[in-house]
């Protein structure tokens, strides 16, 4: 994984802040089903809202609004990977991201913390549903860490997949459509998995 971040990252050092806030924003997209299933029905209903808001040409009052919001969500004082707001937790933080990369002097951070955020998720989807031991048992070799699974291969495809498109994009309002276009549909295939995401992870309330 570190090649692919390392290689995704850079490229975003090149782009305007726009082209920043819309990579994060198809990253909380693409995580929209774990947010689902993870995030009590108010957190769920804002994130839909602030994917909404982050996607449009809102003002950057509106989005900090929103993003402050979700900084107090209760999902957000889940202490352990045990627990299902966990989850719920890091999707958020990808979305809070998106909401305010292109507001202060750091574009590239937050697009980073997109990245990784996203990366990491769909690692742990992959692992969960790989190896559905209790959650913390199982002990990695740093030196043995294995390849990425099929559900991070799909999110690297998906962010350089992003990254093509908001190169060949010279406006916002061309690069929109396609970028939320292809993180749909890969929100979409991830919903069908979630499911045993959760049954492997048995993770408590």
């Amino acid at each position: 994984m570190m090649s692919a971040f390392r290689e995704i990252v850079g490229g975003l050092r090149e782009f305007a802040p726009w082209q920043v806030q819309l990579f994060a924003t198809g990253c909380g997209q693409r995580l929209l089903p774990v947010a689902d299933a993870c995030a009590s029905e108010r957190t769920a209903r804002l994130y839909l809202q602030g994917l909404d808001v982050a996607w449009s040409a809102a003002s950057a009052a509106q989005r900090e609004e929103l993003a402050k919001t979700l900084d107090q969500v209760p999902e957000m004082s889940a202490q352990s990977s045990g627990e299902i707001g966990y989850w719920a937790l890091r999707s958020v933080l990808v979305l809070t991201y998106s909401l305010r990369a292109d507001l202060g002097e750091n574009p590239a951070k937050h697009g980073r913390g997109a990245c990784s955020g996203a990366l990491e998720l769909h690692e742990t989807i992959d692992d969960t549903l790989t190896h559905p031991e209790p959650t913390g048992t199982r002990i990695i070799n740093p030196r043995d860490i294995p390849p990425p699974g099929p559900w991070e291969n799909r999110e690297i495809t998906a962010e350089r997949a992003t990254l093509a498109v908001l190169r060949a994009s010279t406006t916002r309002e061309a690069a929109v459509a396609e970028v939320r276009s292809l993180s749909t549909d890969h929100a979409h295939a991830l919903r069908a998995v979630i499911p045993d995401f959760l049954r492997a992870g048995a993770w408590t309330g």
